[in-house]
């Protein structure tokens, strides 16, 4: 017994002695028989009533001032009231007896004397039958403390306007098939369960307006199949200490917790969801969920987190968070953070988690362990969409749409100290500006078995941070990538749609992907098409196709010994090309761009030949008035030239000489405004072109 549970009794028998009362002696028998009591007369509202045994049914509507029913029953009969209404004594109805409600029982207990419930029921059994209604009210103190006992409702069960505790749980158990209604406390919880304690319902409980305490406190075993609804509370809304099983028809409901946190579970305590976790319309609450225990969200689970608060969920270092469900995080307004974890989290092949919102932190931040092997789906506005400064690892999916990057447009952060996994999963990134930064990474990323990571945006590595991809990437990104030269290491393929990786210095084993040179025309052979490793065990299929299909048109041919590329004429017009890509027992098809398109065969392809090996050369200014400075692939002029410059008709306008070890530059200042083509042969048979414009 708690020191709660003794003060009860204590004062109740310091205080028997002041009270007069009516025994009954009657037996099995009616309460309006006057025979049936020692004085030979019915209770009225002054009356304290003693029922030590028997069997008493009351048929009619009567008042006292208190009843003590230890043994026996009570059977408040259909359309029969007992009202009990207690100025200033312990507890208006002891039960240790056998209470069964068919009719209504109402107390409104105002003592000012200690610690005092309206009901006590000590190794009792109370019954609400469908008919039935059991409603404690106006009390200065607590309302239905259940020590030992057992209560089953089938009927209603209103607790109201009380300075103290609603229901109280003490090694004891309830079960709710109907109605159970516990509102306006303020001096305690709403509902209190006590170790070794169970409370199941079966259809609705509503708590409603709680304040100076959490509203639904459990140390035992709460149950939930229907509607379980907490709302209008200044504090939690359901602390689980025990165990919580929401089961697949269950729906647990939040509404107006502000400031404080909808369901918190304590480190040492579990909890179970089949149904439904909502919270809705909550402001200035520290989270939706915090997980200091073990929480389980099964495949047919939902946690719907709508309210708002600074945290859709929080996972606690002592955490541990299962999904194999659906969690949905879209705050009406502004949220710091949709997902928090400091412990572990684990996102399973079944489980989705979408978040939808504004988020001034991040959308997702982990701190802990999180594994994903499901769906995360996080489209949000402002920076650090997603951000790791733990250990992450993804066999999953994870999309991220950014609206509005902000000034640092970083939506992806693997932090110092972190390190992230993509192993075999698939990571999407997109923003409207992928000109800004997108990507950023402070330690080990690393990108295996088939992974493929697809973003829009920058990728900056900072911290001496080292990206290894041995799998897929596919880079949009209108301005190069900031990576220091040994940050990255590329054993697999990237696709580089825009060039950001053309101009970086790292360590390449596999193949990059550039765009081609411009302009590009059919007919064309040049090689160097691909930044393919000579080792590599990446294969590049010969046929290059207009779609992503083994059926598709051949719009070029590709030979990977000499990374030569025959362009076509099926190419014409066409500005993609496909290419069939395995490695590492993956096979993908990846696009290898052309920017401008490919453009008709120049008039002049017979005086250059089309059967040659052709590289392009860097010119500029280009477009410019004639004075050009050119720049070959590779760092030294390592042979002779002769050059020949054409016009658009074919013919050759100027020629000329570079030397080994000079400088390349032309002066044709001379010729008119036009397009021309130059075409220079090196003596250790290298050939090159690139396309001249002149302006004046």
């Amino acid at each position: 017994m708690t020191l709660r549970s003794s003060l009860l009794l204590l004062s109740f028998l310091l205080l028997l002695s002041e009270v007069s009362a009516i025994t009954w002696i009657g037996g099995s028998g009616s309460w309006e028989v006057a025979a049936n009591w020692d004085t030979v007369q019915v209770p009225n509202s002054t009356d304290e009533v003693i029922i030590p045994s028997g069997k008493v049914y009351l048929n009619s509507i009567t008042t006292v001032a208190r009843v003590d029913f230890q043994s026996g029953y009570l059977i408040i009969n259909s359309g029969a009231e007992l009202q009990i209404e207690t100025p200033n004594t312990p507890s208006s109805l002891l039960v240790g007896g056998k209470l069964i409600i068919n009719g209504t029982l109402r107390c409104r207990h105002l003592t000012t004397i200690g610690v005092q419930p309206s009901i006590l029921a000590t190794n009792a059994v109370i019954s609400i039958s469908n008919s039935g209604l059991l409603h404690i009210h106006n009390a200065v103190d607590d309302g239905l403390h259940l020590l030992n006992s057992d209560l089953n409702n089938r009927g209603q069960l209103l607790i109201e306007d009380l300075n103290g505790r609603g229901l109280h749980l003490e090694g004891s158990s309830l079960i709710n098939h109907e109605l159970i209604t516990v509102e306006s406390i303020h001096g305690g919880e709403a509902i209190l369960i006590d170790a070794a304690s169970g409370f199941i319902n079966y259809d609705d409980v509503l708590v409603n307006d709680v304040s100076f305490s959490d509203a639904v406190v459990n140390f035992g075993d709460l149950r939930n199949s229907r509607d379980f609804v907490v709302q209008n509370c200044t504090r939690r809304g359901i602390e689980n200490n025990g165990t919580l099983r929401n089961y697949t028809y269950g729906q647990i409901h939040f509404e107006q917790i502000n400031s404080q946190t909808a369901l918190w579970t304590e480190a040492g305590s579990n909890t179970y969801n089949w149904g439904t976790i909502e919270s809705v319309n909550s402001v200035n609450g520290s989270h939706s969920i915090k997980c200091a225990g073990v929480l389980y969200n099964y495949s047919n689970g939902l946690l719907d987190m709508l309210a708002g608060h600074s945290t859709g969920i929080d996972v606690s270092p002592s955490g541990e968070f299962h999904n194999y469900g659906t969690i949905t995080i879209a705050p009406p307004g502004t949220e710091q953070r949709g997902i928090t974890t400091f412990g572990e989290f684990v996102n399973y092949s079944s489980g989705q988690i979408i978040m939808d919102g504004t988020f001034i932190f991040s959308g997702l931040r982990n701190v802990g362990v999180f594994n994903n092997e499901g769906l995360i789906d996080i489209h949000t506005t402002g920076d650090d969409s997603f951000s790791n400064l733990g250990d992450f690892g993804n066999k999953g999916e994870i999309n991220i749409v950014c609206d509005n990057p902000g000034i640092s447009g970083e939506y992806f952060i693997n932090g110092l100290s972190a390190s992230f996994t993509n192993d075999g999963g698939t990571i999407i990134g997109r923003t409207p500006d992928n000109s800004l930064g997108a990507w950023s990474n402070n330690n080990v990323f690393i990108n295996a078995n088939c992974g493929l990571i697809d973003i829009e945006g920058k990728i900056t590595s900072d911290f001496s941070g080292d990206i290894t991809n041995d799998a897929w990437i596919i880079s949009n990104s209108g301005t190069p990538h900031d990576i220091p030269a040994g940050d990255f290491t590329n054993n697999g393929v990237v696709e580089d749609l825009q060039g950001a990786f053309a101009g970086l210095t790292f360590t390449n084993n596999g193949l990059v992907a550039d765009p081609l040179p411009s302009p590009l025309h059919v007919g064309d052979k040049f090689g160097n098409a691909l930044n393919i490793s000579a080792s590599t065990t990446v294969t590049v299929d010969g046929s290059w196709m207009s779609q992503a299909s083994s059926g598709a048109t051949t719009i070029a041919s590709y030979d990977q010994g000499d990374n030569v590329v025959s362009i076509d004429g099926n190419a014409f017009g066409l500005d993609t090309f496909f290419l069939d890509v395995s490695y590492a027992g993956c096979s993908r098809w990846i696009r290898v761009v052309a920017p401008g398109g490919v453009q008709s065969p120049l008039p002049f392809s017979a005086i250059i030949g089309n059967d040659r090996e052709m590289q392009y050369m860097r010119a500029y200014p280009n477009p410019g008035p004639g004075l050009v400075q050119l720049s070959l692939p590779g760092s030294d002029i390592t042979s002779d030239f002769h050059w020949t410059v054409i016009n658009l008709q074919g013919q050759i306008v100027a020629t000329g000489q570079w030397r080994e070890n000079v400088s390349p530059s032309l002066d044709l200042q001379h010729l008119p405004a036009g397009t021309y083509l130059l075409q220079a042969e090196g003596s250790q048979g290298e050939h090159y072109r690139q396309q001249l414009v002149i302006q004046h």
